[in-house]
């Protein structure tokens, strides 16, 4: 094997292969750095009001601290089918697939050995930009079909990172990815209680005491579950003590549009940071890191030190025919973008 890696920084070995940073980064000194196990973004820099810049992922600077919290997700590209699928199985043309279930009865954003875990290629890297891919074998988890993978980050100059993907499939299978970044716009180890979080969004997916959704959709107006307009994250936990981990249904979407449209927003006042998310999918997992503070750690980490904003298609939707469809067929190209936009504001 070459030691040399003249395209990234060798952070050491993980199961015999090398783990390498890879940094991108915009003209106004924007940073992301990409981790090649599971496209982990270890470290996003962007522009605050005092300080100049801020990281604003949690994460960690060592990369053996992900290891032991890799069902965690922290950071990196989760699929084959992020989010859950009921029962661990569903069919296609009469035909049933049974999955590796990980959650109980049911499958958690692509089994146990999801690509969240796995090390991936690079296959392009410039200044601002870079573009991993993989493959996913005929099998996998229980999953139909080669499934070749291509997800392009950008760090634009307009502050913006961006997240493309793209996959193909030798069978008809389903497919639904995300970024599953735990953002903290503050930029230390601390809550996200004094964060505004708002999502374009009258209604949630309704689930069972299980997390899976049962078909219907329930209407968030005055209720706890209402982000229509800014919220502070400690009002939401003052209603709900356990915290947010719904999928919302956003407005702007149109099923067989590839267009983004705006989906949330998240602003912490002390640093000015106001991030909008734009997206090209149905639906938004909002999760307020609630067991994130019982991971392993080498520093003390509070409750709801964090908040996802995870764009992606509805859970369950292979049982669900009445949710847009995530069913990719041979010849198709799935495709997704999602825009982290950053700016900084005296105030909402």
């Amino acid at each position: 094997m070459n030691p040399y890696f003249p395209q990234g920084v060798r952070l050491g070995n993980y199961q015999g292969k090398p783990v390498m940073r890879f940094t991108i980064q915009n003209k106004n000194g924007m940073v992301a750095d990409v981790l090649n196990i599971g496209g982990i973004i270890s470290r996003l820099v962007v522009p605050c009001r005092h300080t100049g810049f801020r990281d604003v992922v949690f994460g960690f600077s060592d990369f053996l601290n992900y290891i032991p919290n890799l069902d965690h997700h922290i950071g990196s590209i989760v699929g084959r089918y992020a989010n859950r699928i009921g029962g661990a199985a569903f069919s296609i043309n009469g035909h049933r697939y049974a999955l590796a279930a990980n959650e109980g009865n049911n499958i958690l954003h692509g089994g146990k050995d999801n690509l969240s875990k796995r090390f991936w290629k690079l296959s392009d890297l410039a200044e601002n930009k870079l573009t991993l891919t993989i493959l996913s074998p005929d099998g996998d988890q229980g999953f139909p079909g080669d499934l070749t993978v291509r997800v392009t980050f950008t760090v634009s100059d307009d502050n913006a990172l961006v997240l493309q993907y793209e996959a193909t499939s030798t069978k008809p299978t389903p497919v639904c990815f995300t970024q599953h970044g735990y953002f903290n716009l503050y930029g230390s180890p601390t809550s996200v209680l004094d964060h505004y979080v708002w999502v374009d969004a009258d209604f949630i997916t309704e689930t069972d005491n299980e997390n899976i959704p049962t078909g219907k959709l329930l209407p968030v107006k005055d209720s706890g579950y209402d982000l229509g307009k800014p919220v502070l994250v400690k009002d939401i936990i003052r209603q709900l003590p356990s915290g947010l981990d719904n999928n919302y249904v956003l407005k702007q979407y149109q099923e067989g549009n590839y267009a983004l449209h705006k989906a949330a927003g998240l602003f912490e006042p002390e640093s000015g940071i106001w991030m909008e998310v734009f997206t090209t999918e149905p639906g938004m997992q909002v999760y307020t890191a609630n067991h994130l503070h019982k991971i392993l750690s080498p520093y003390p980490i509070p409750p709801f030190p964090a908040i996802c904003l995870e764009a992606q298609h509805f859970p369950d939707s292979p049982n669900k025919p009445q949710f847009p469809s995530t069913l990719l067929l041979p010849g198709q190209v799935y495709r997704q973008e999602t825009r982290y936009c950053f700016s900084i504001k005296e105030s909402l």
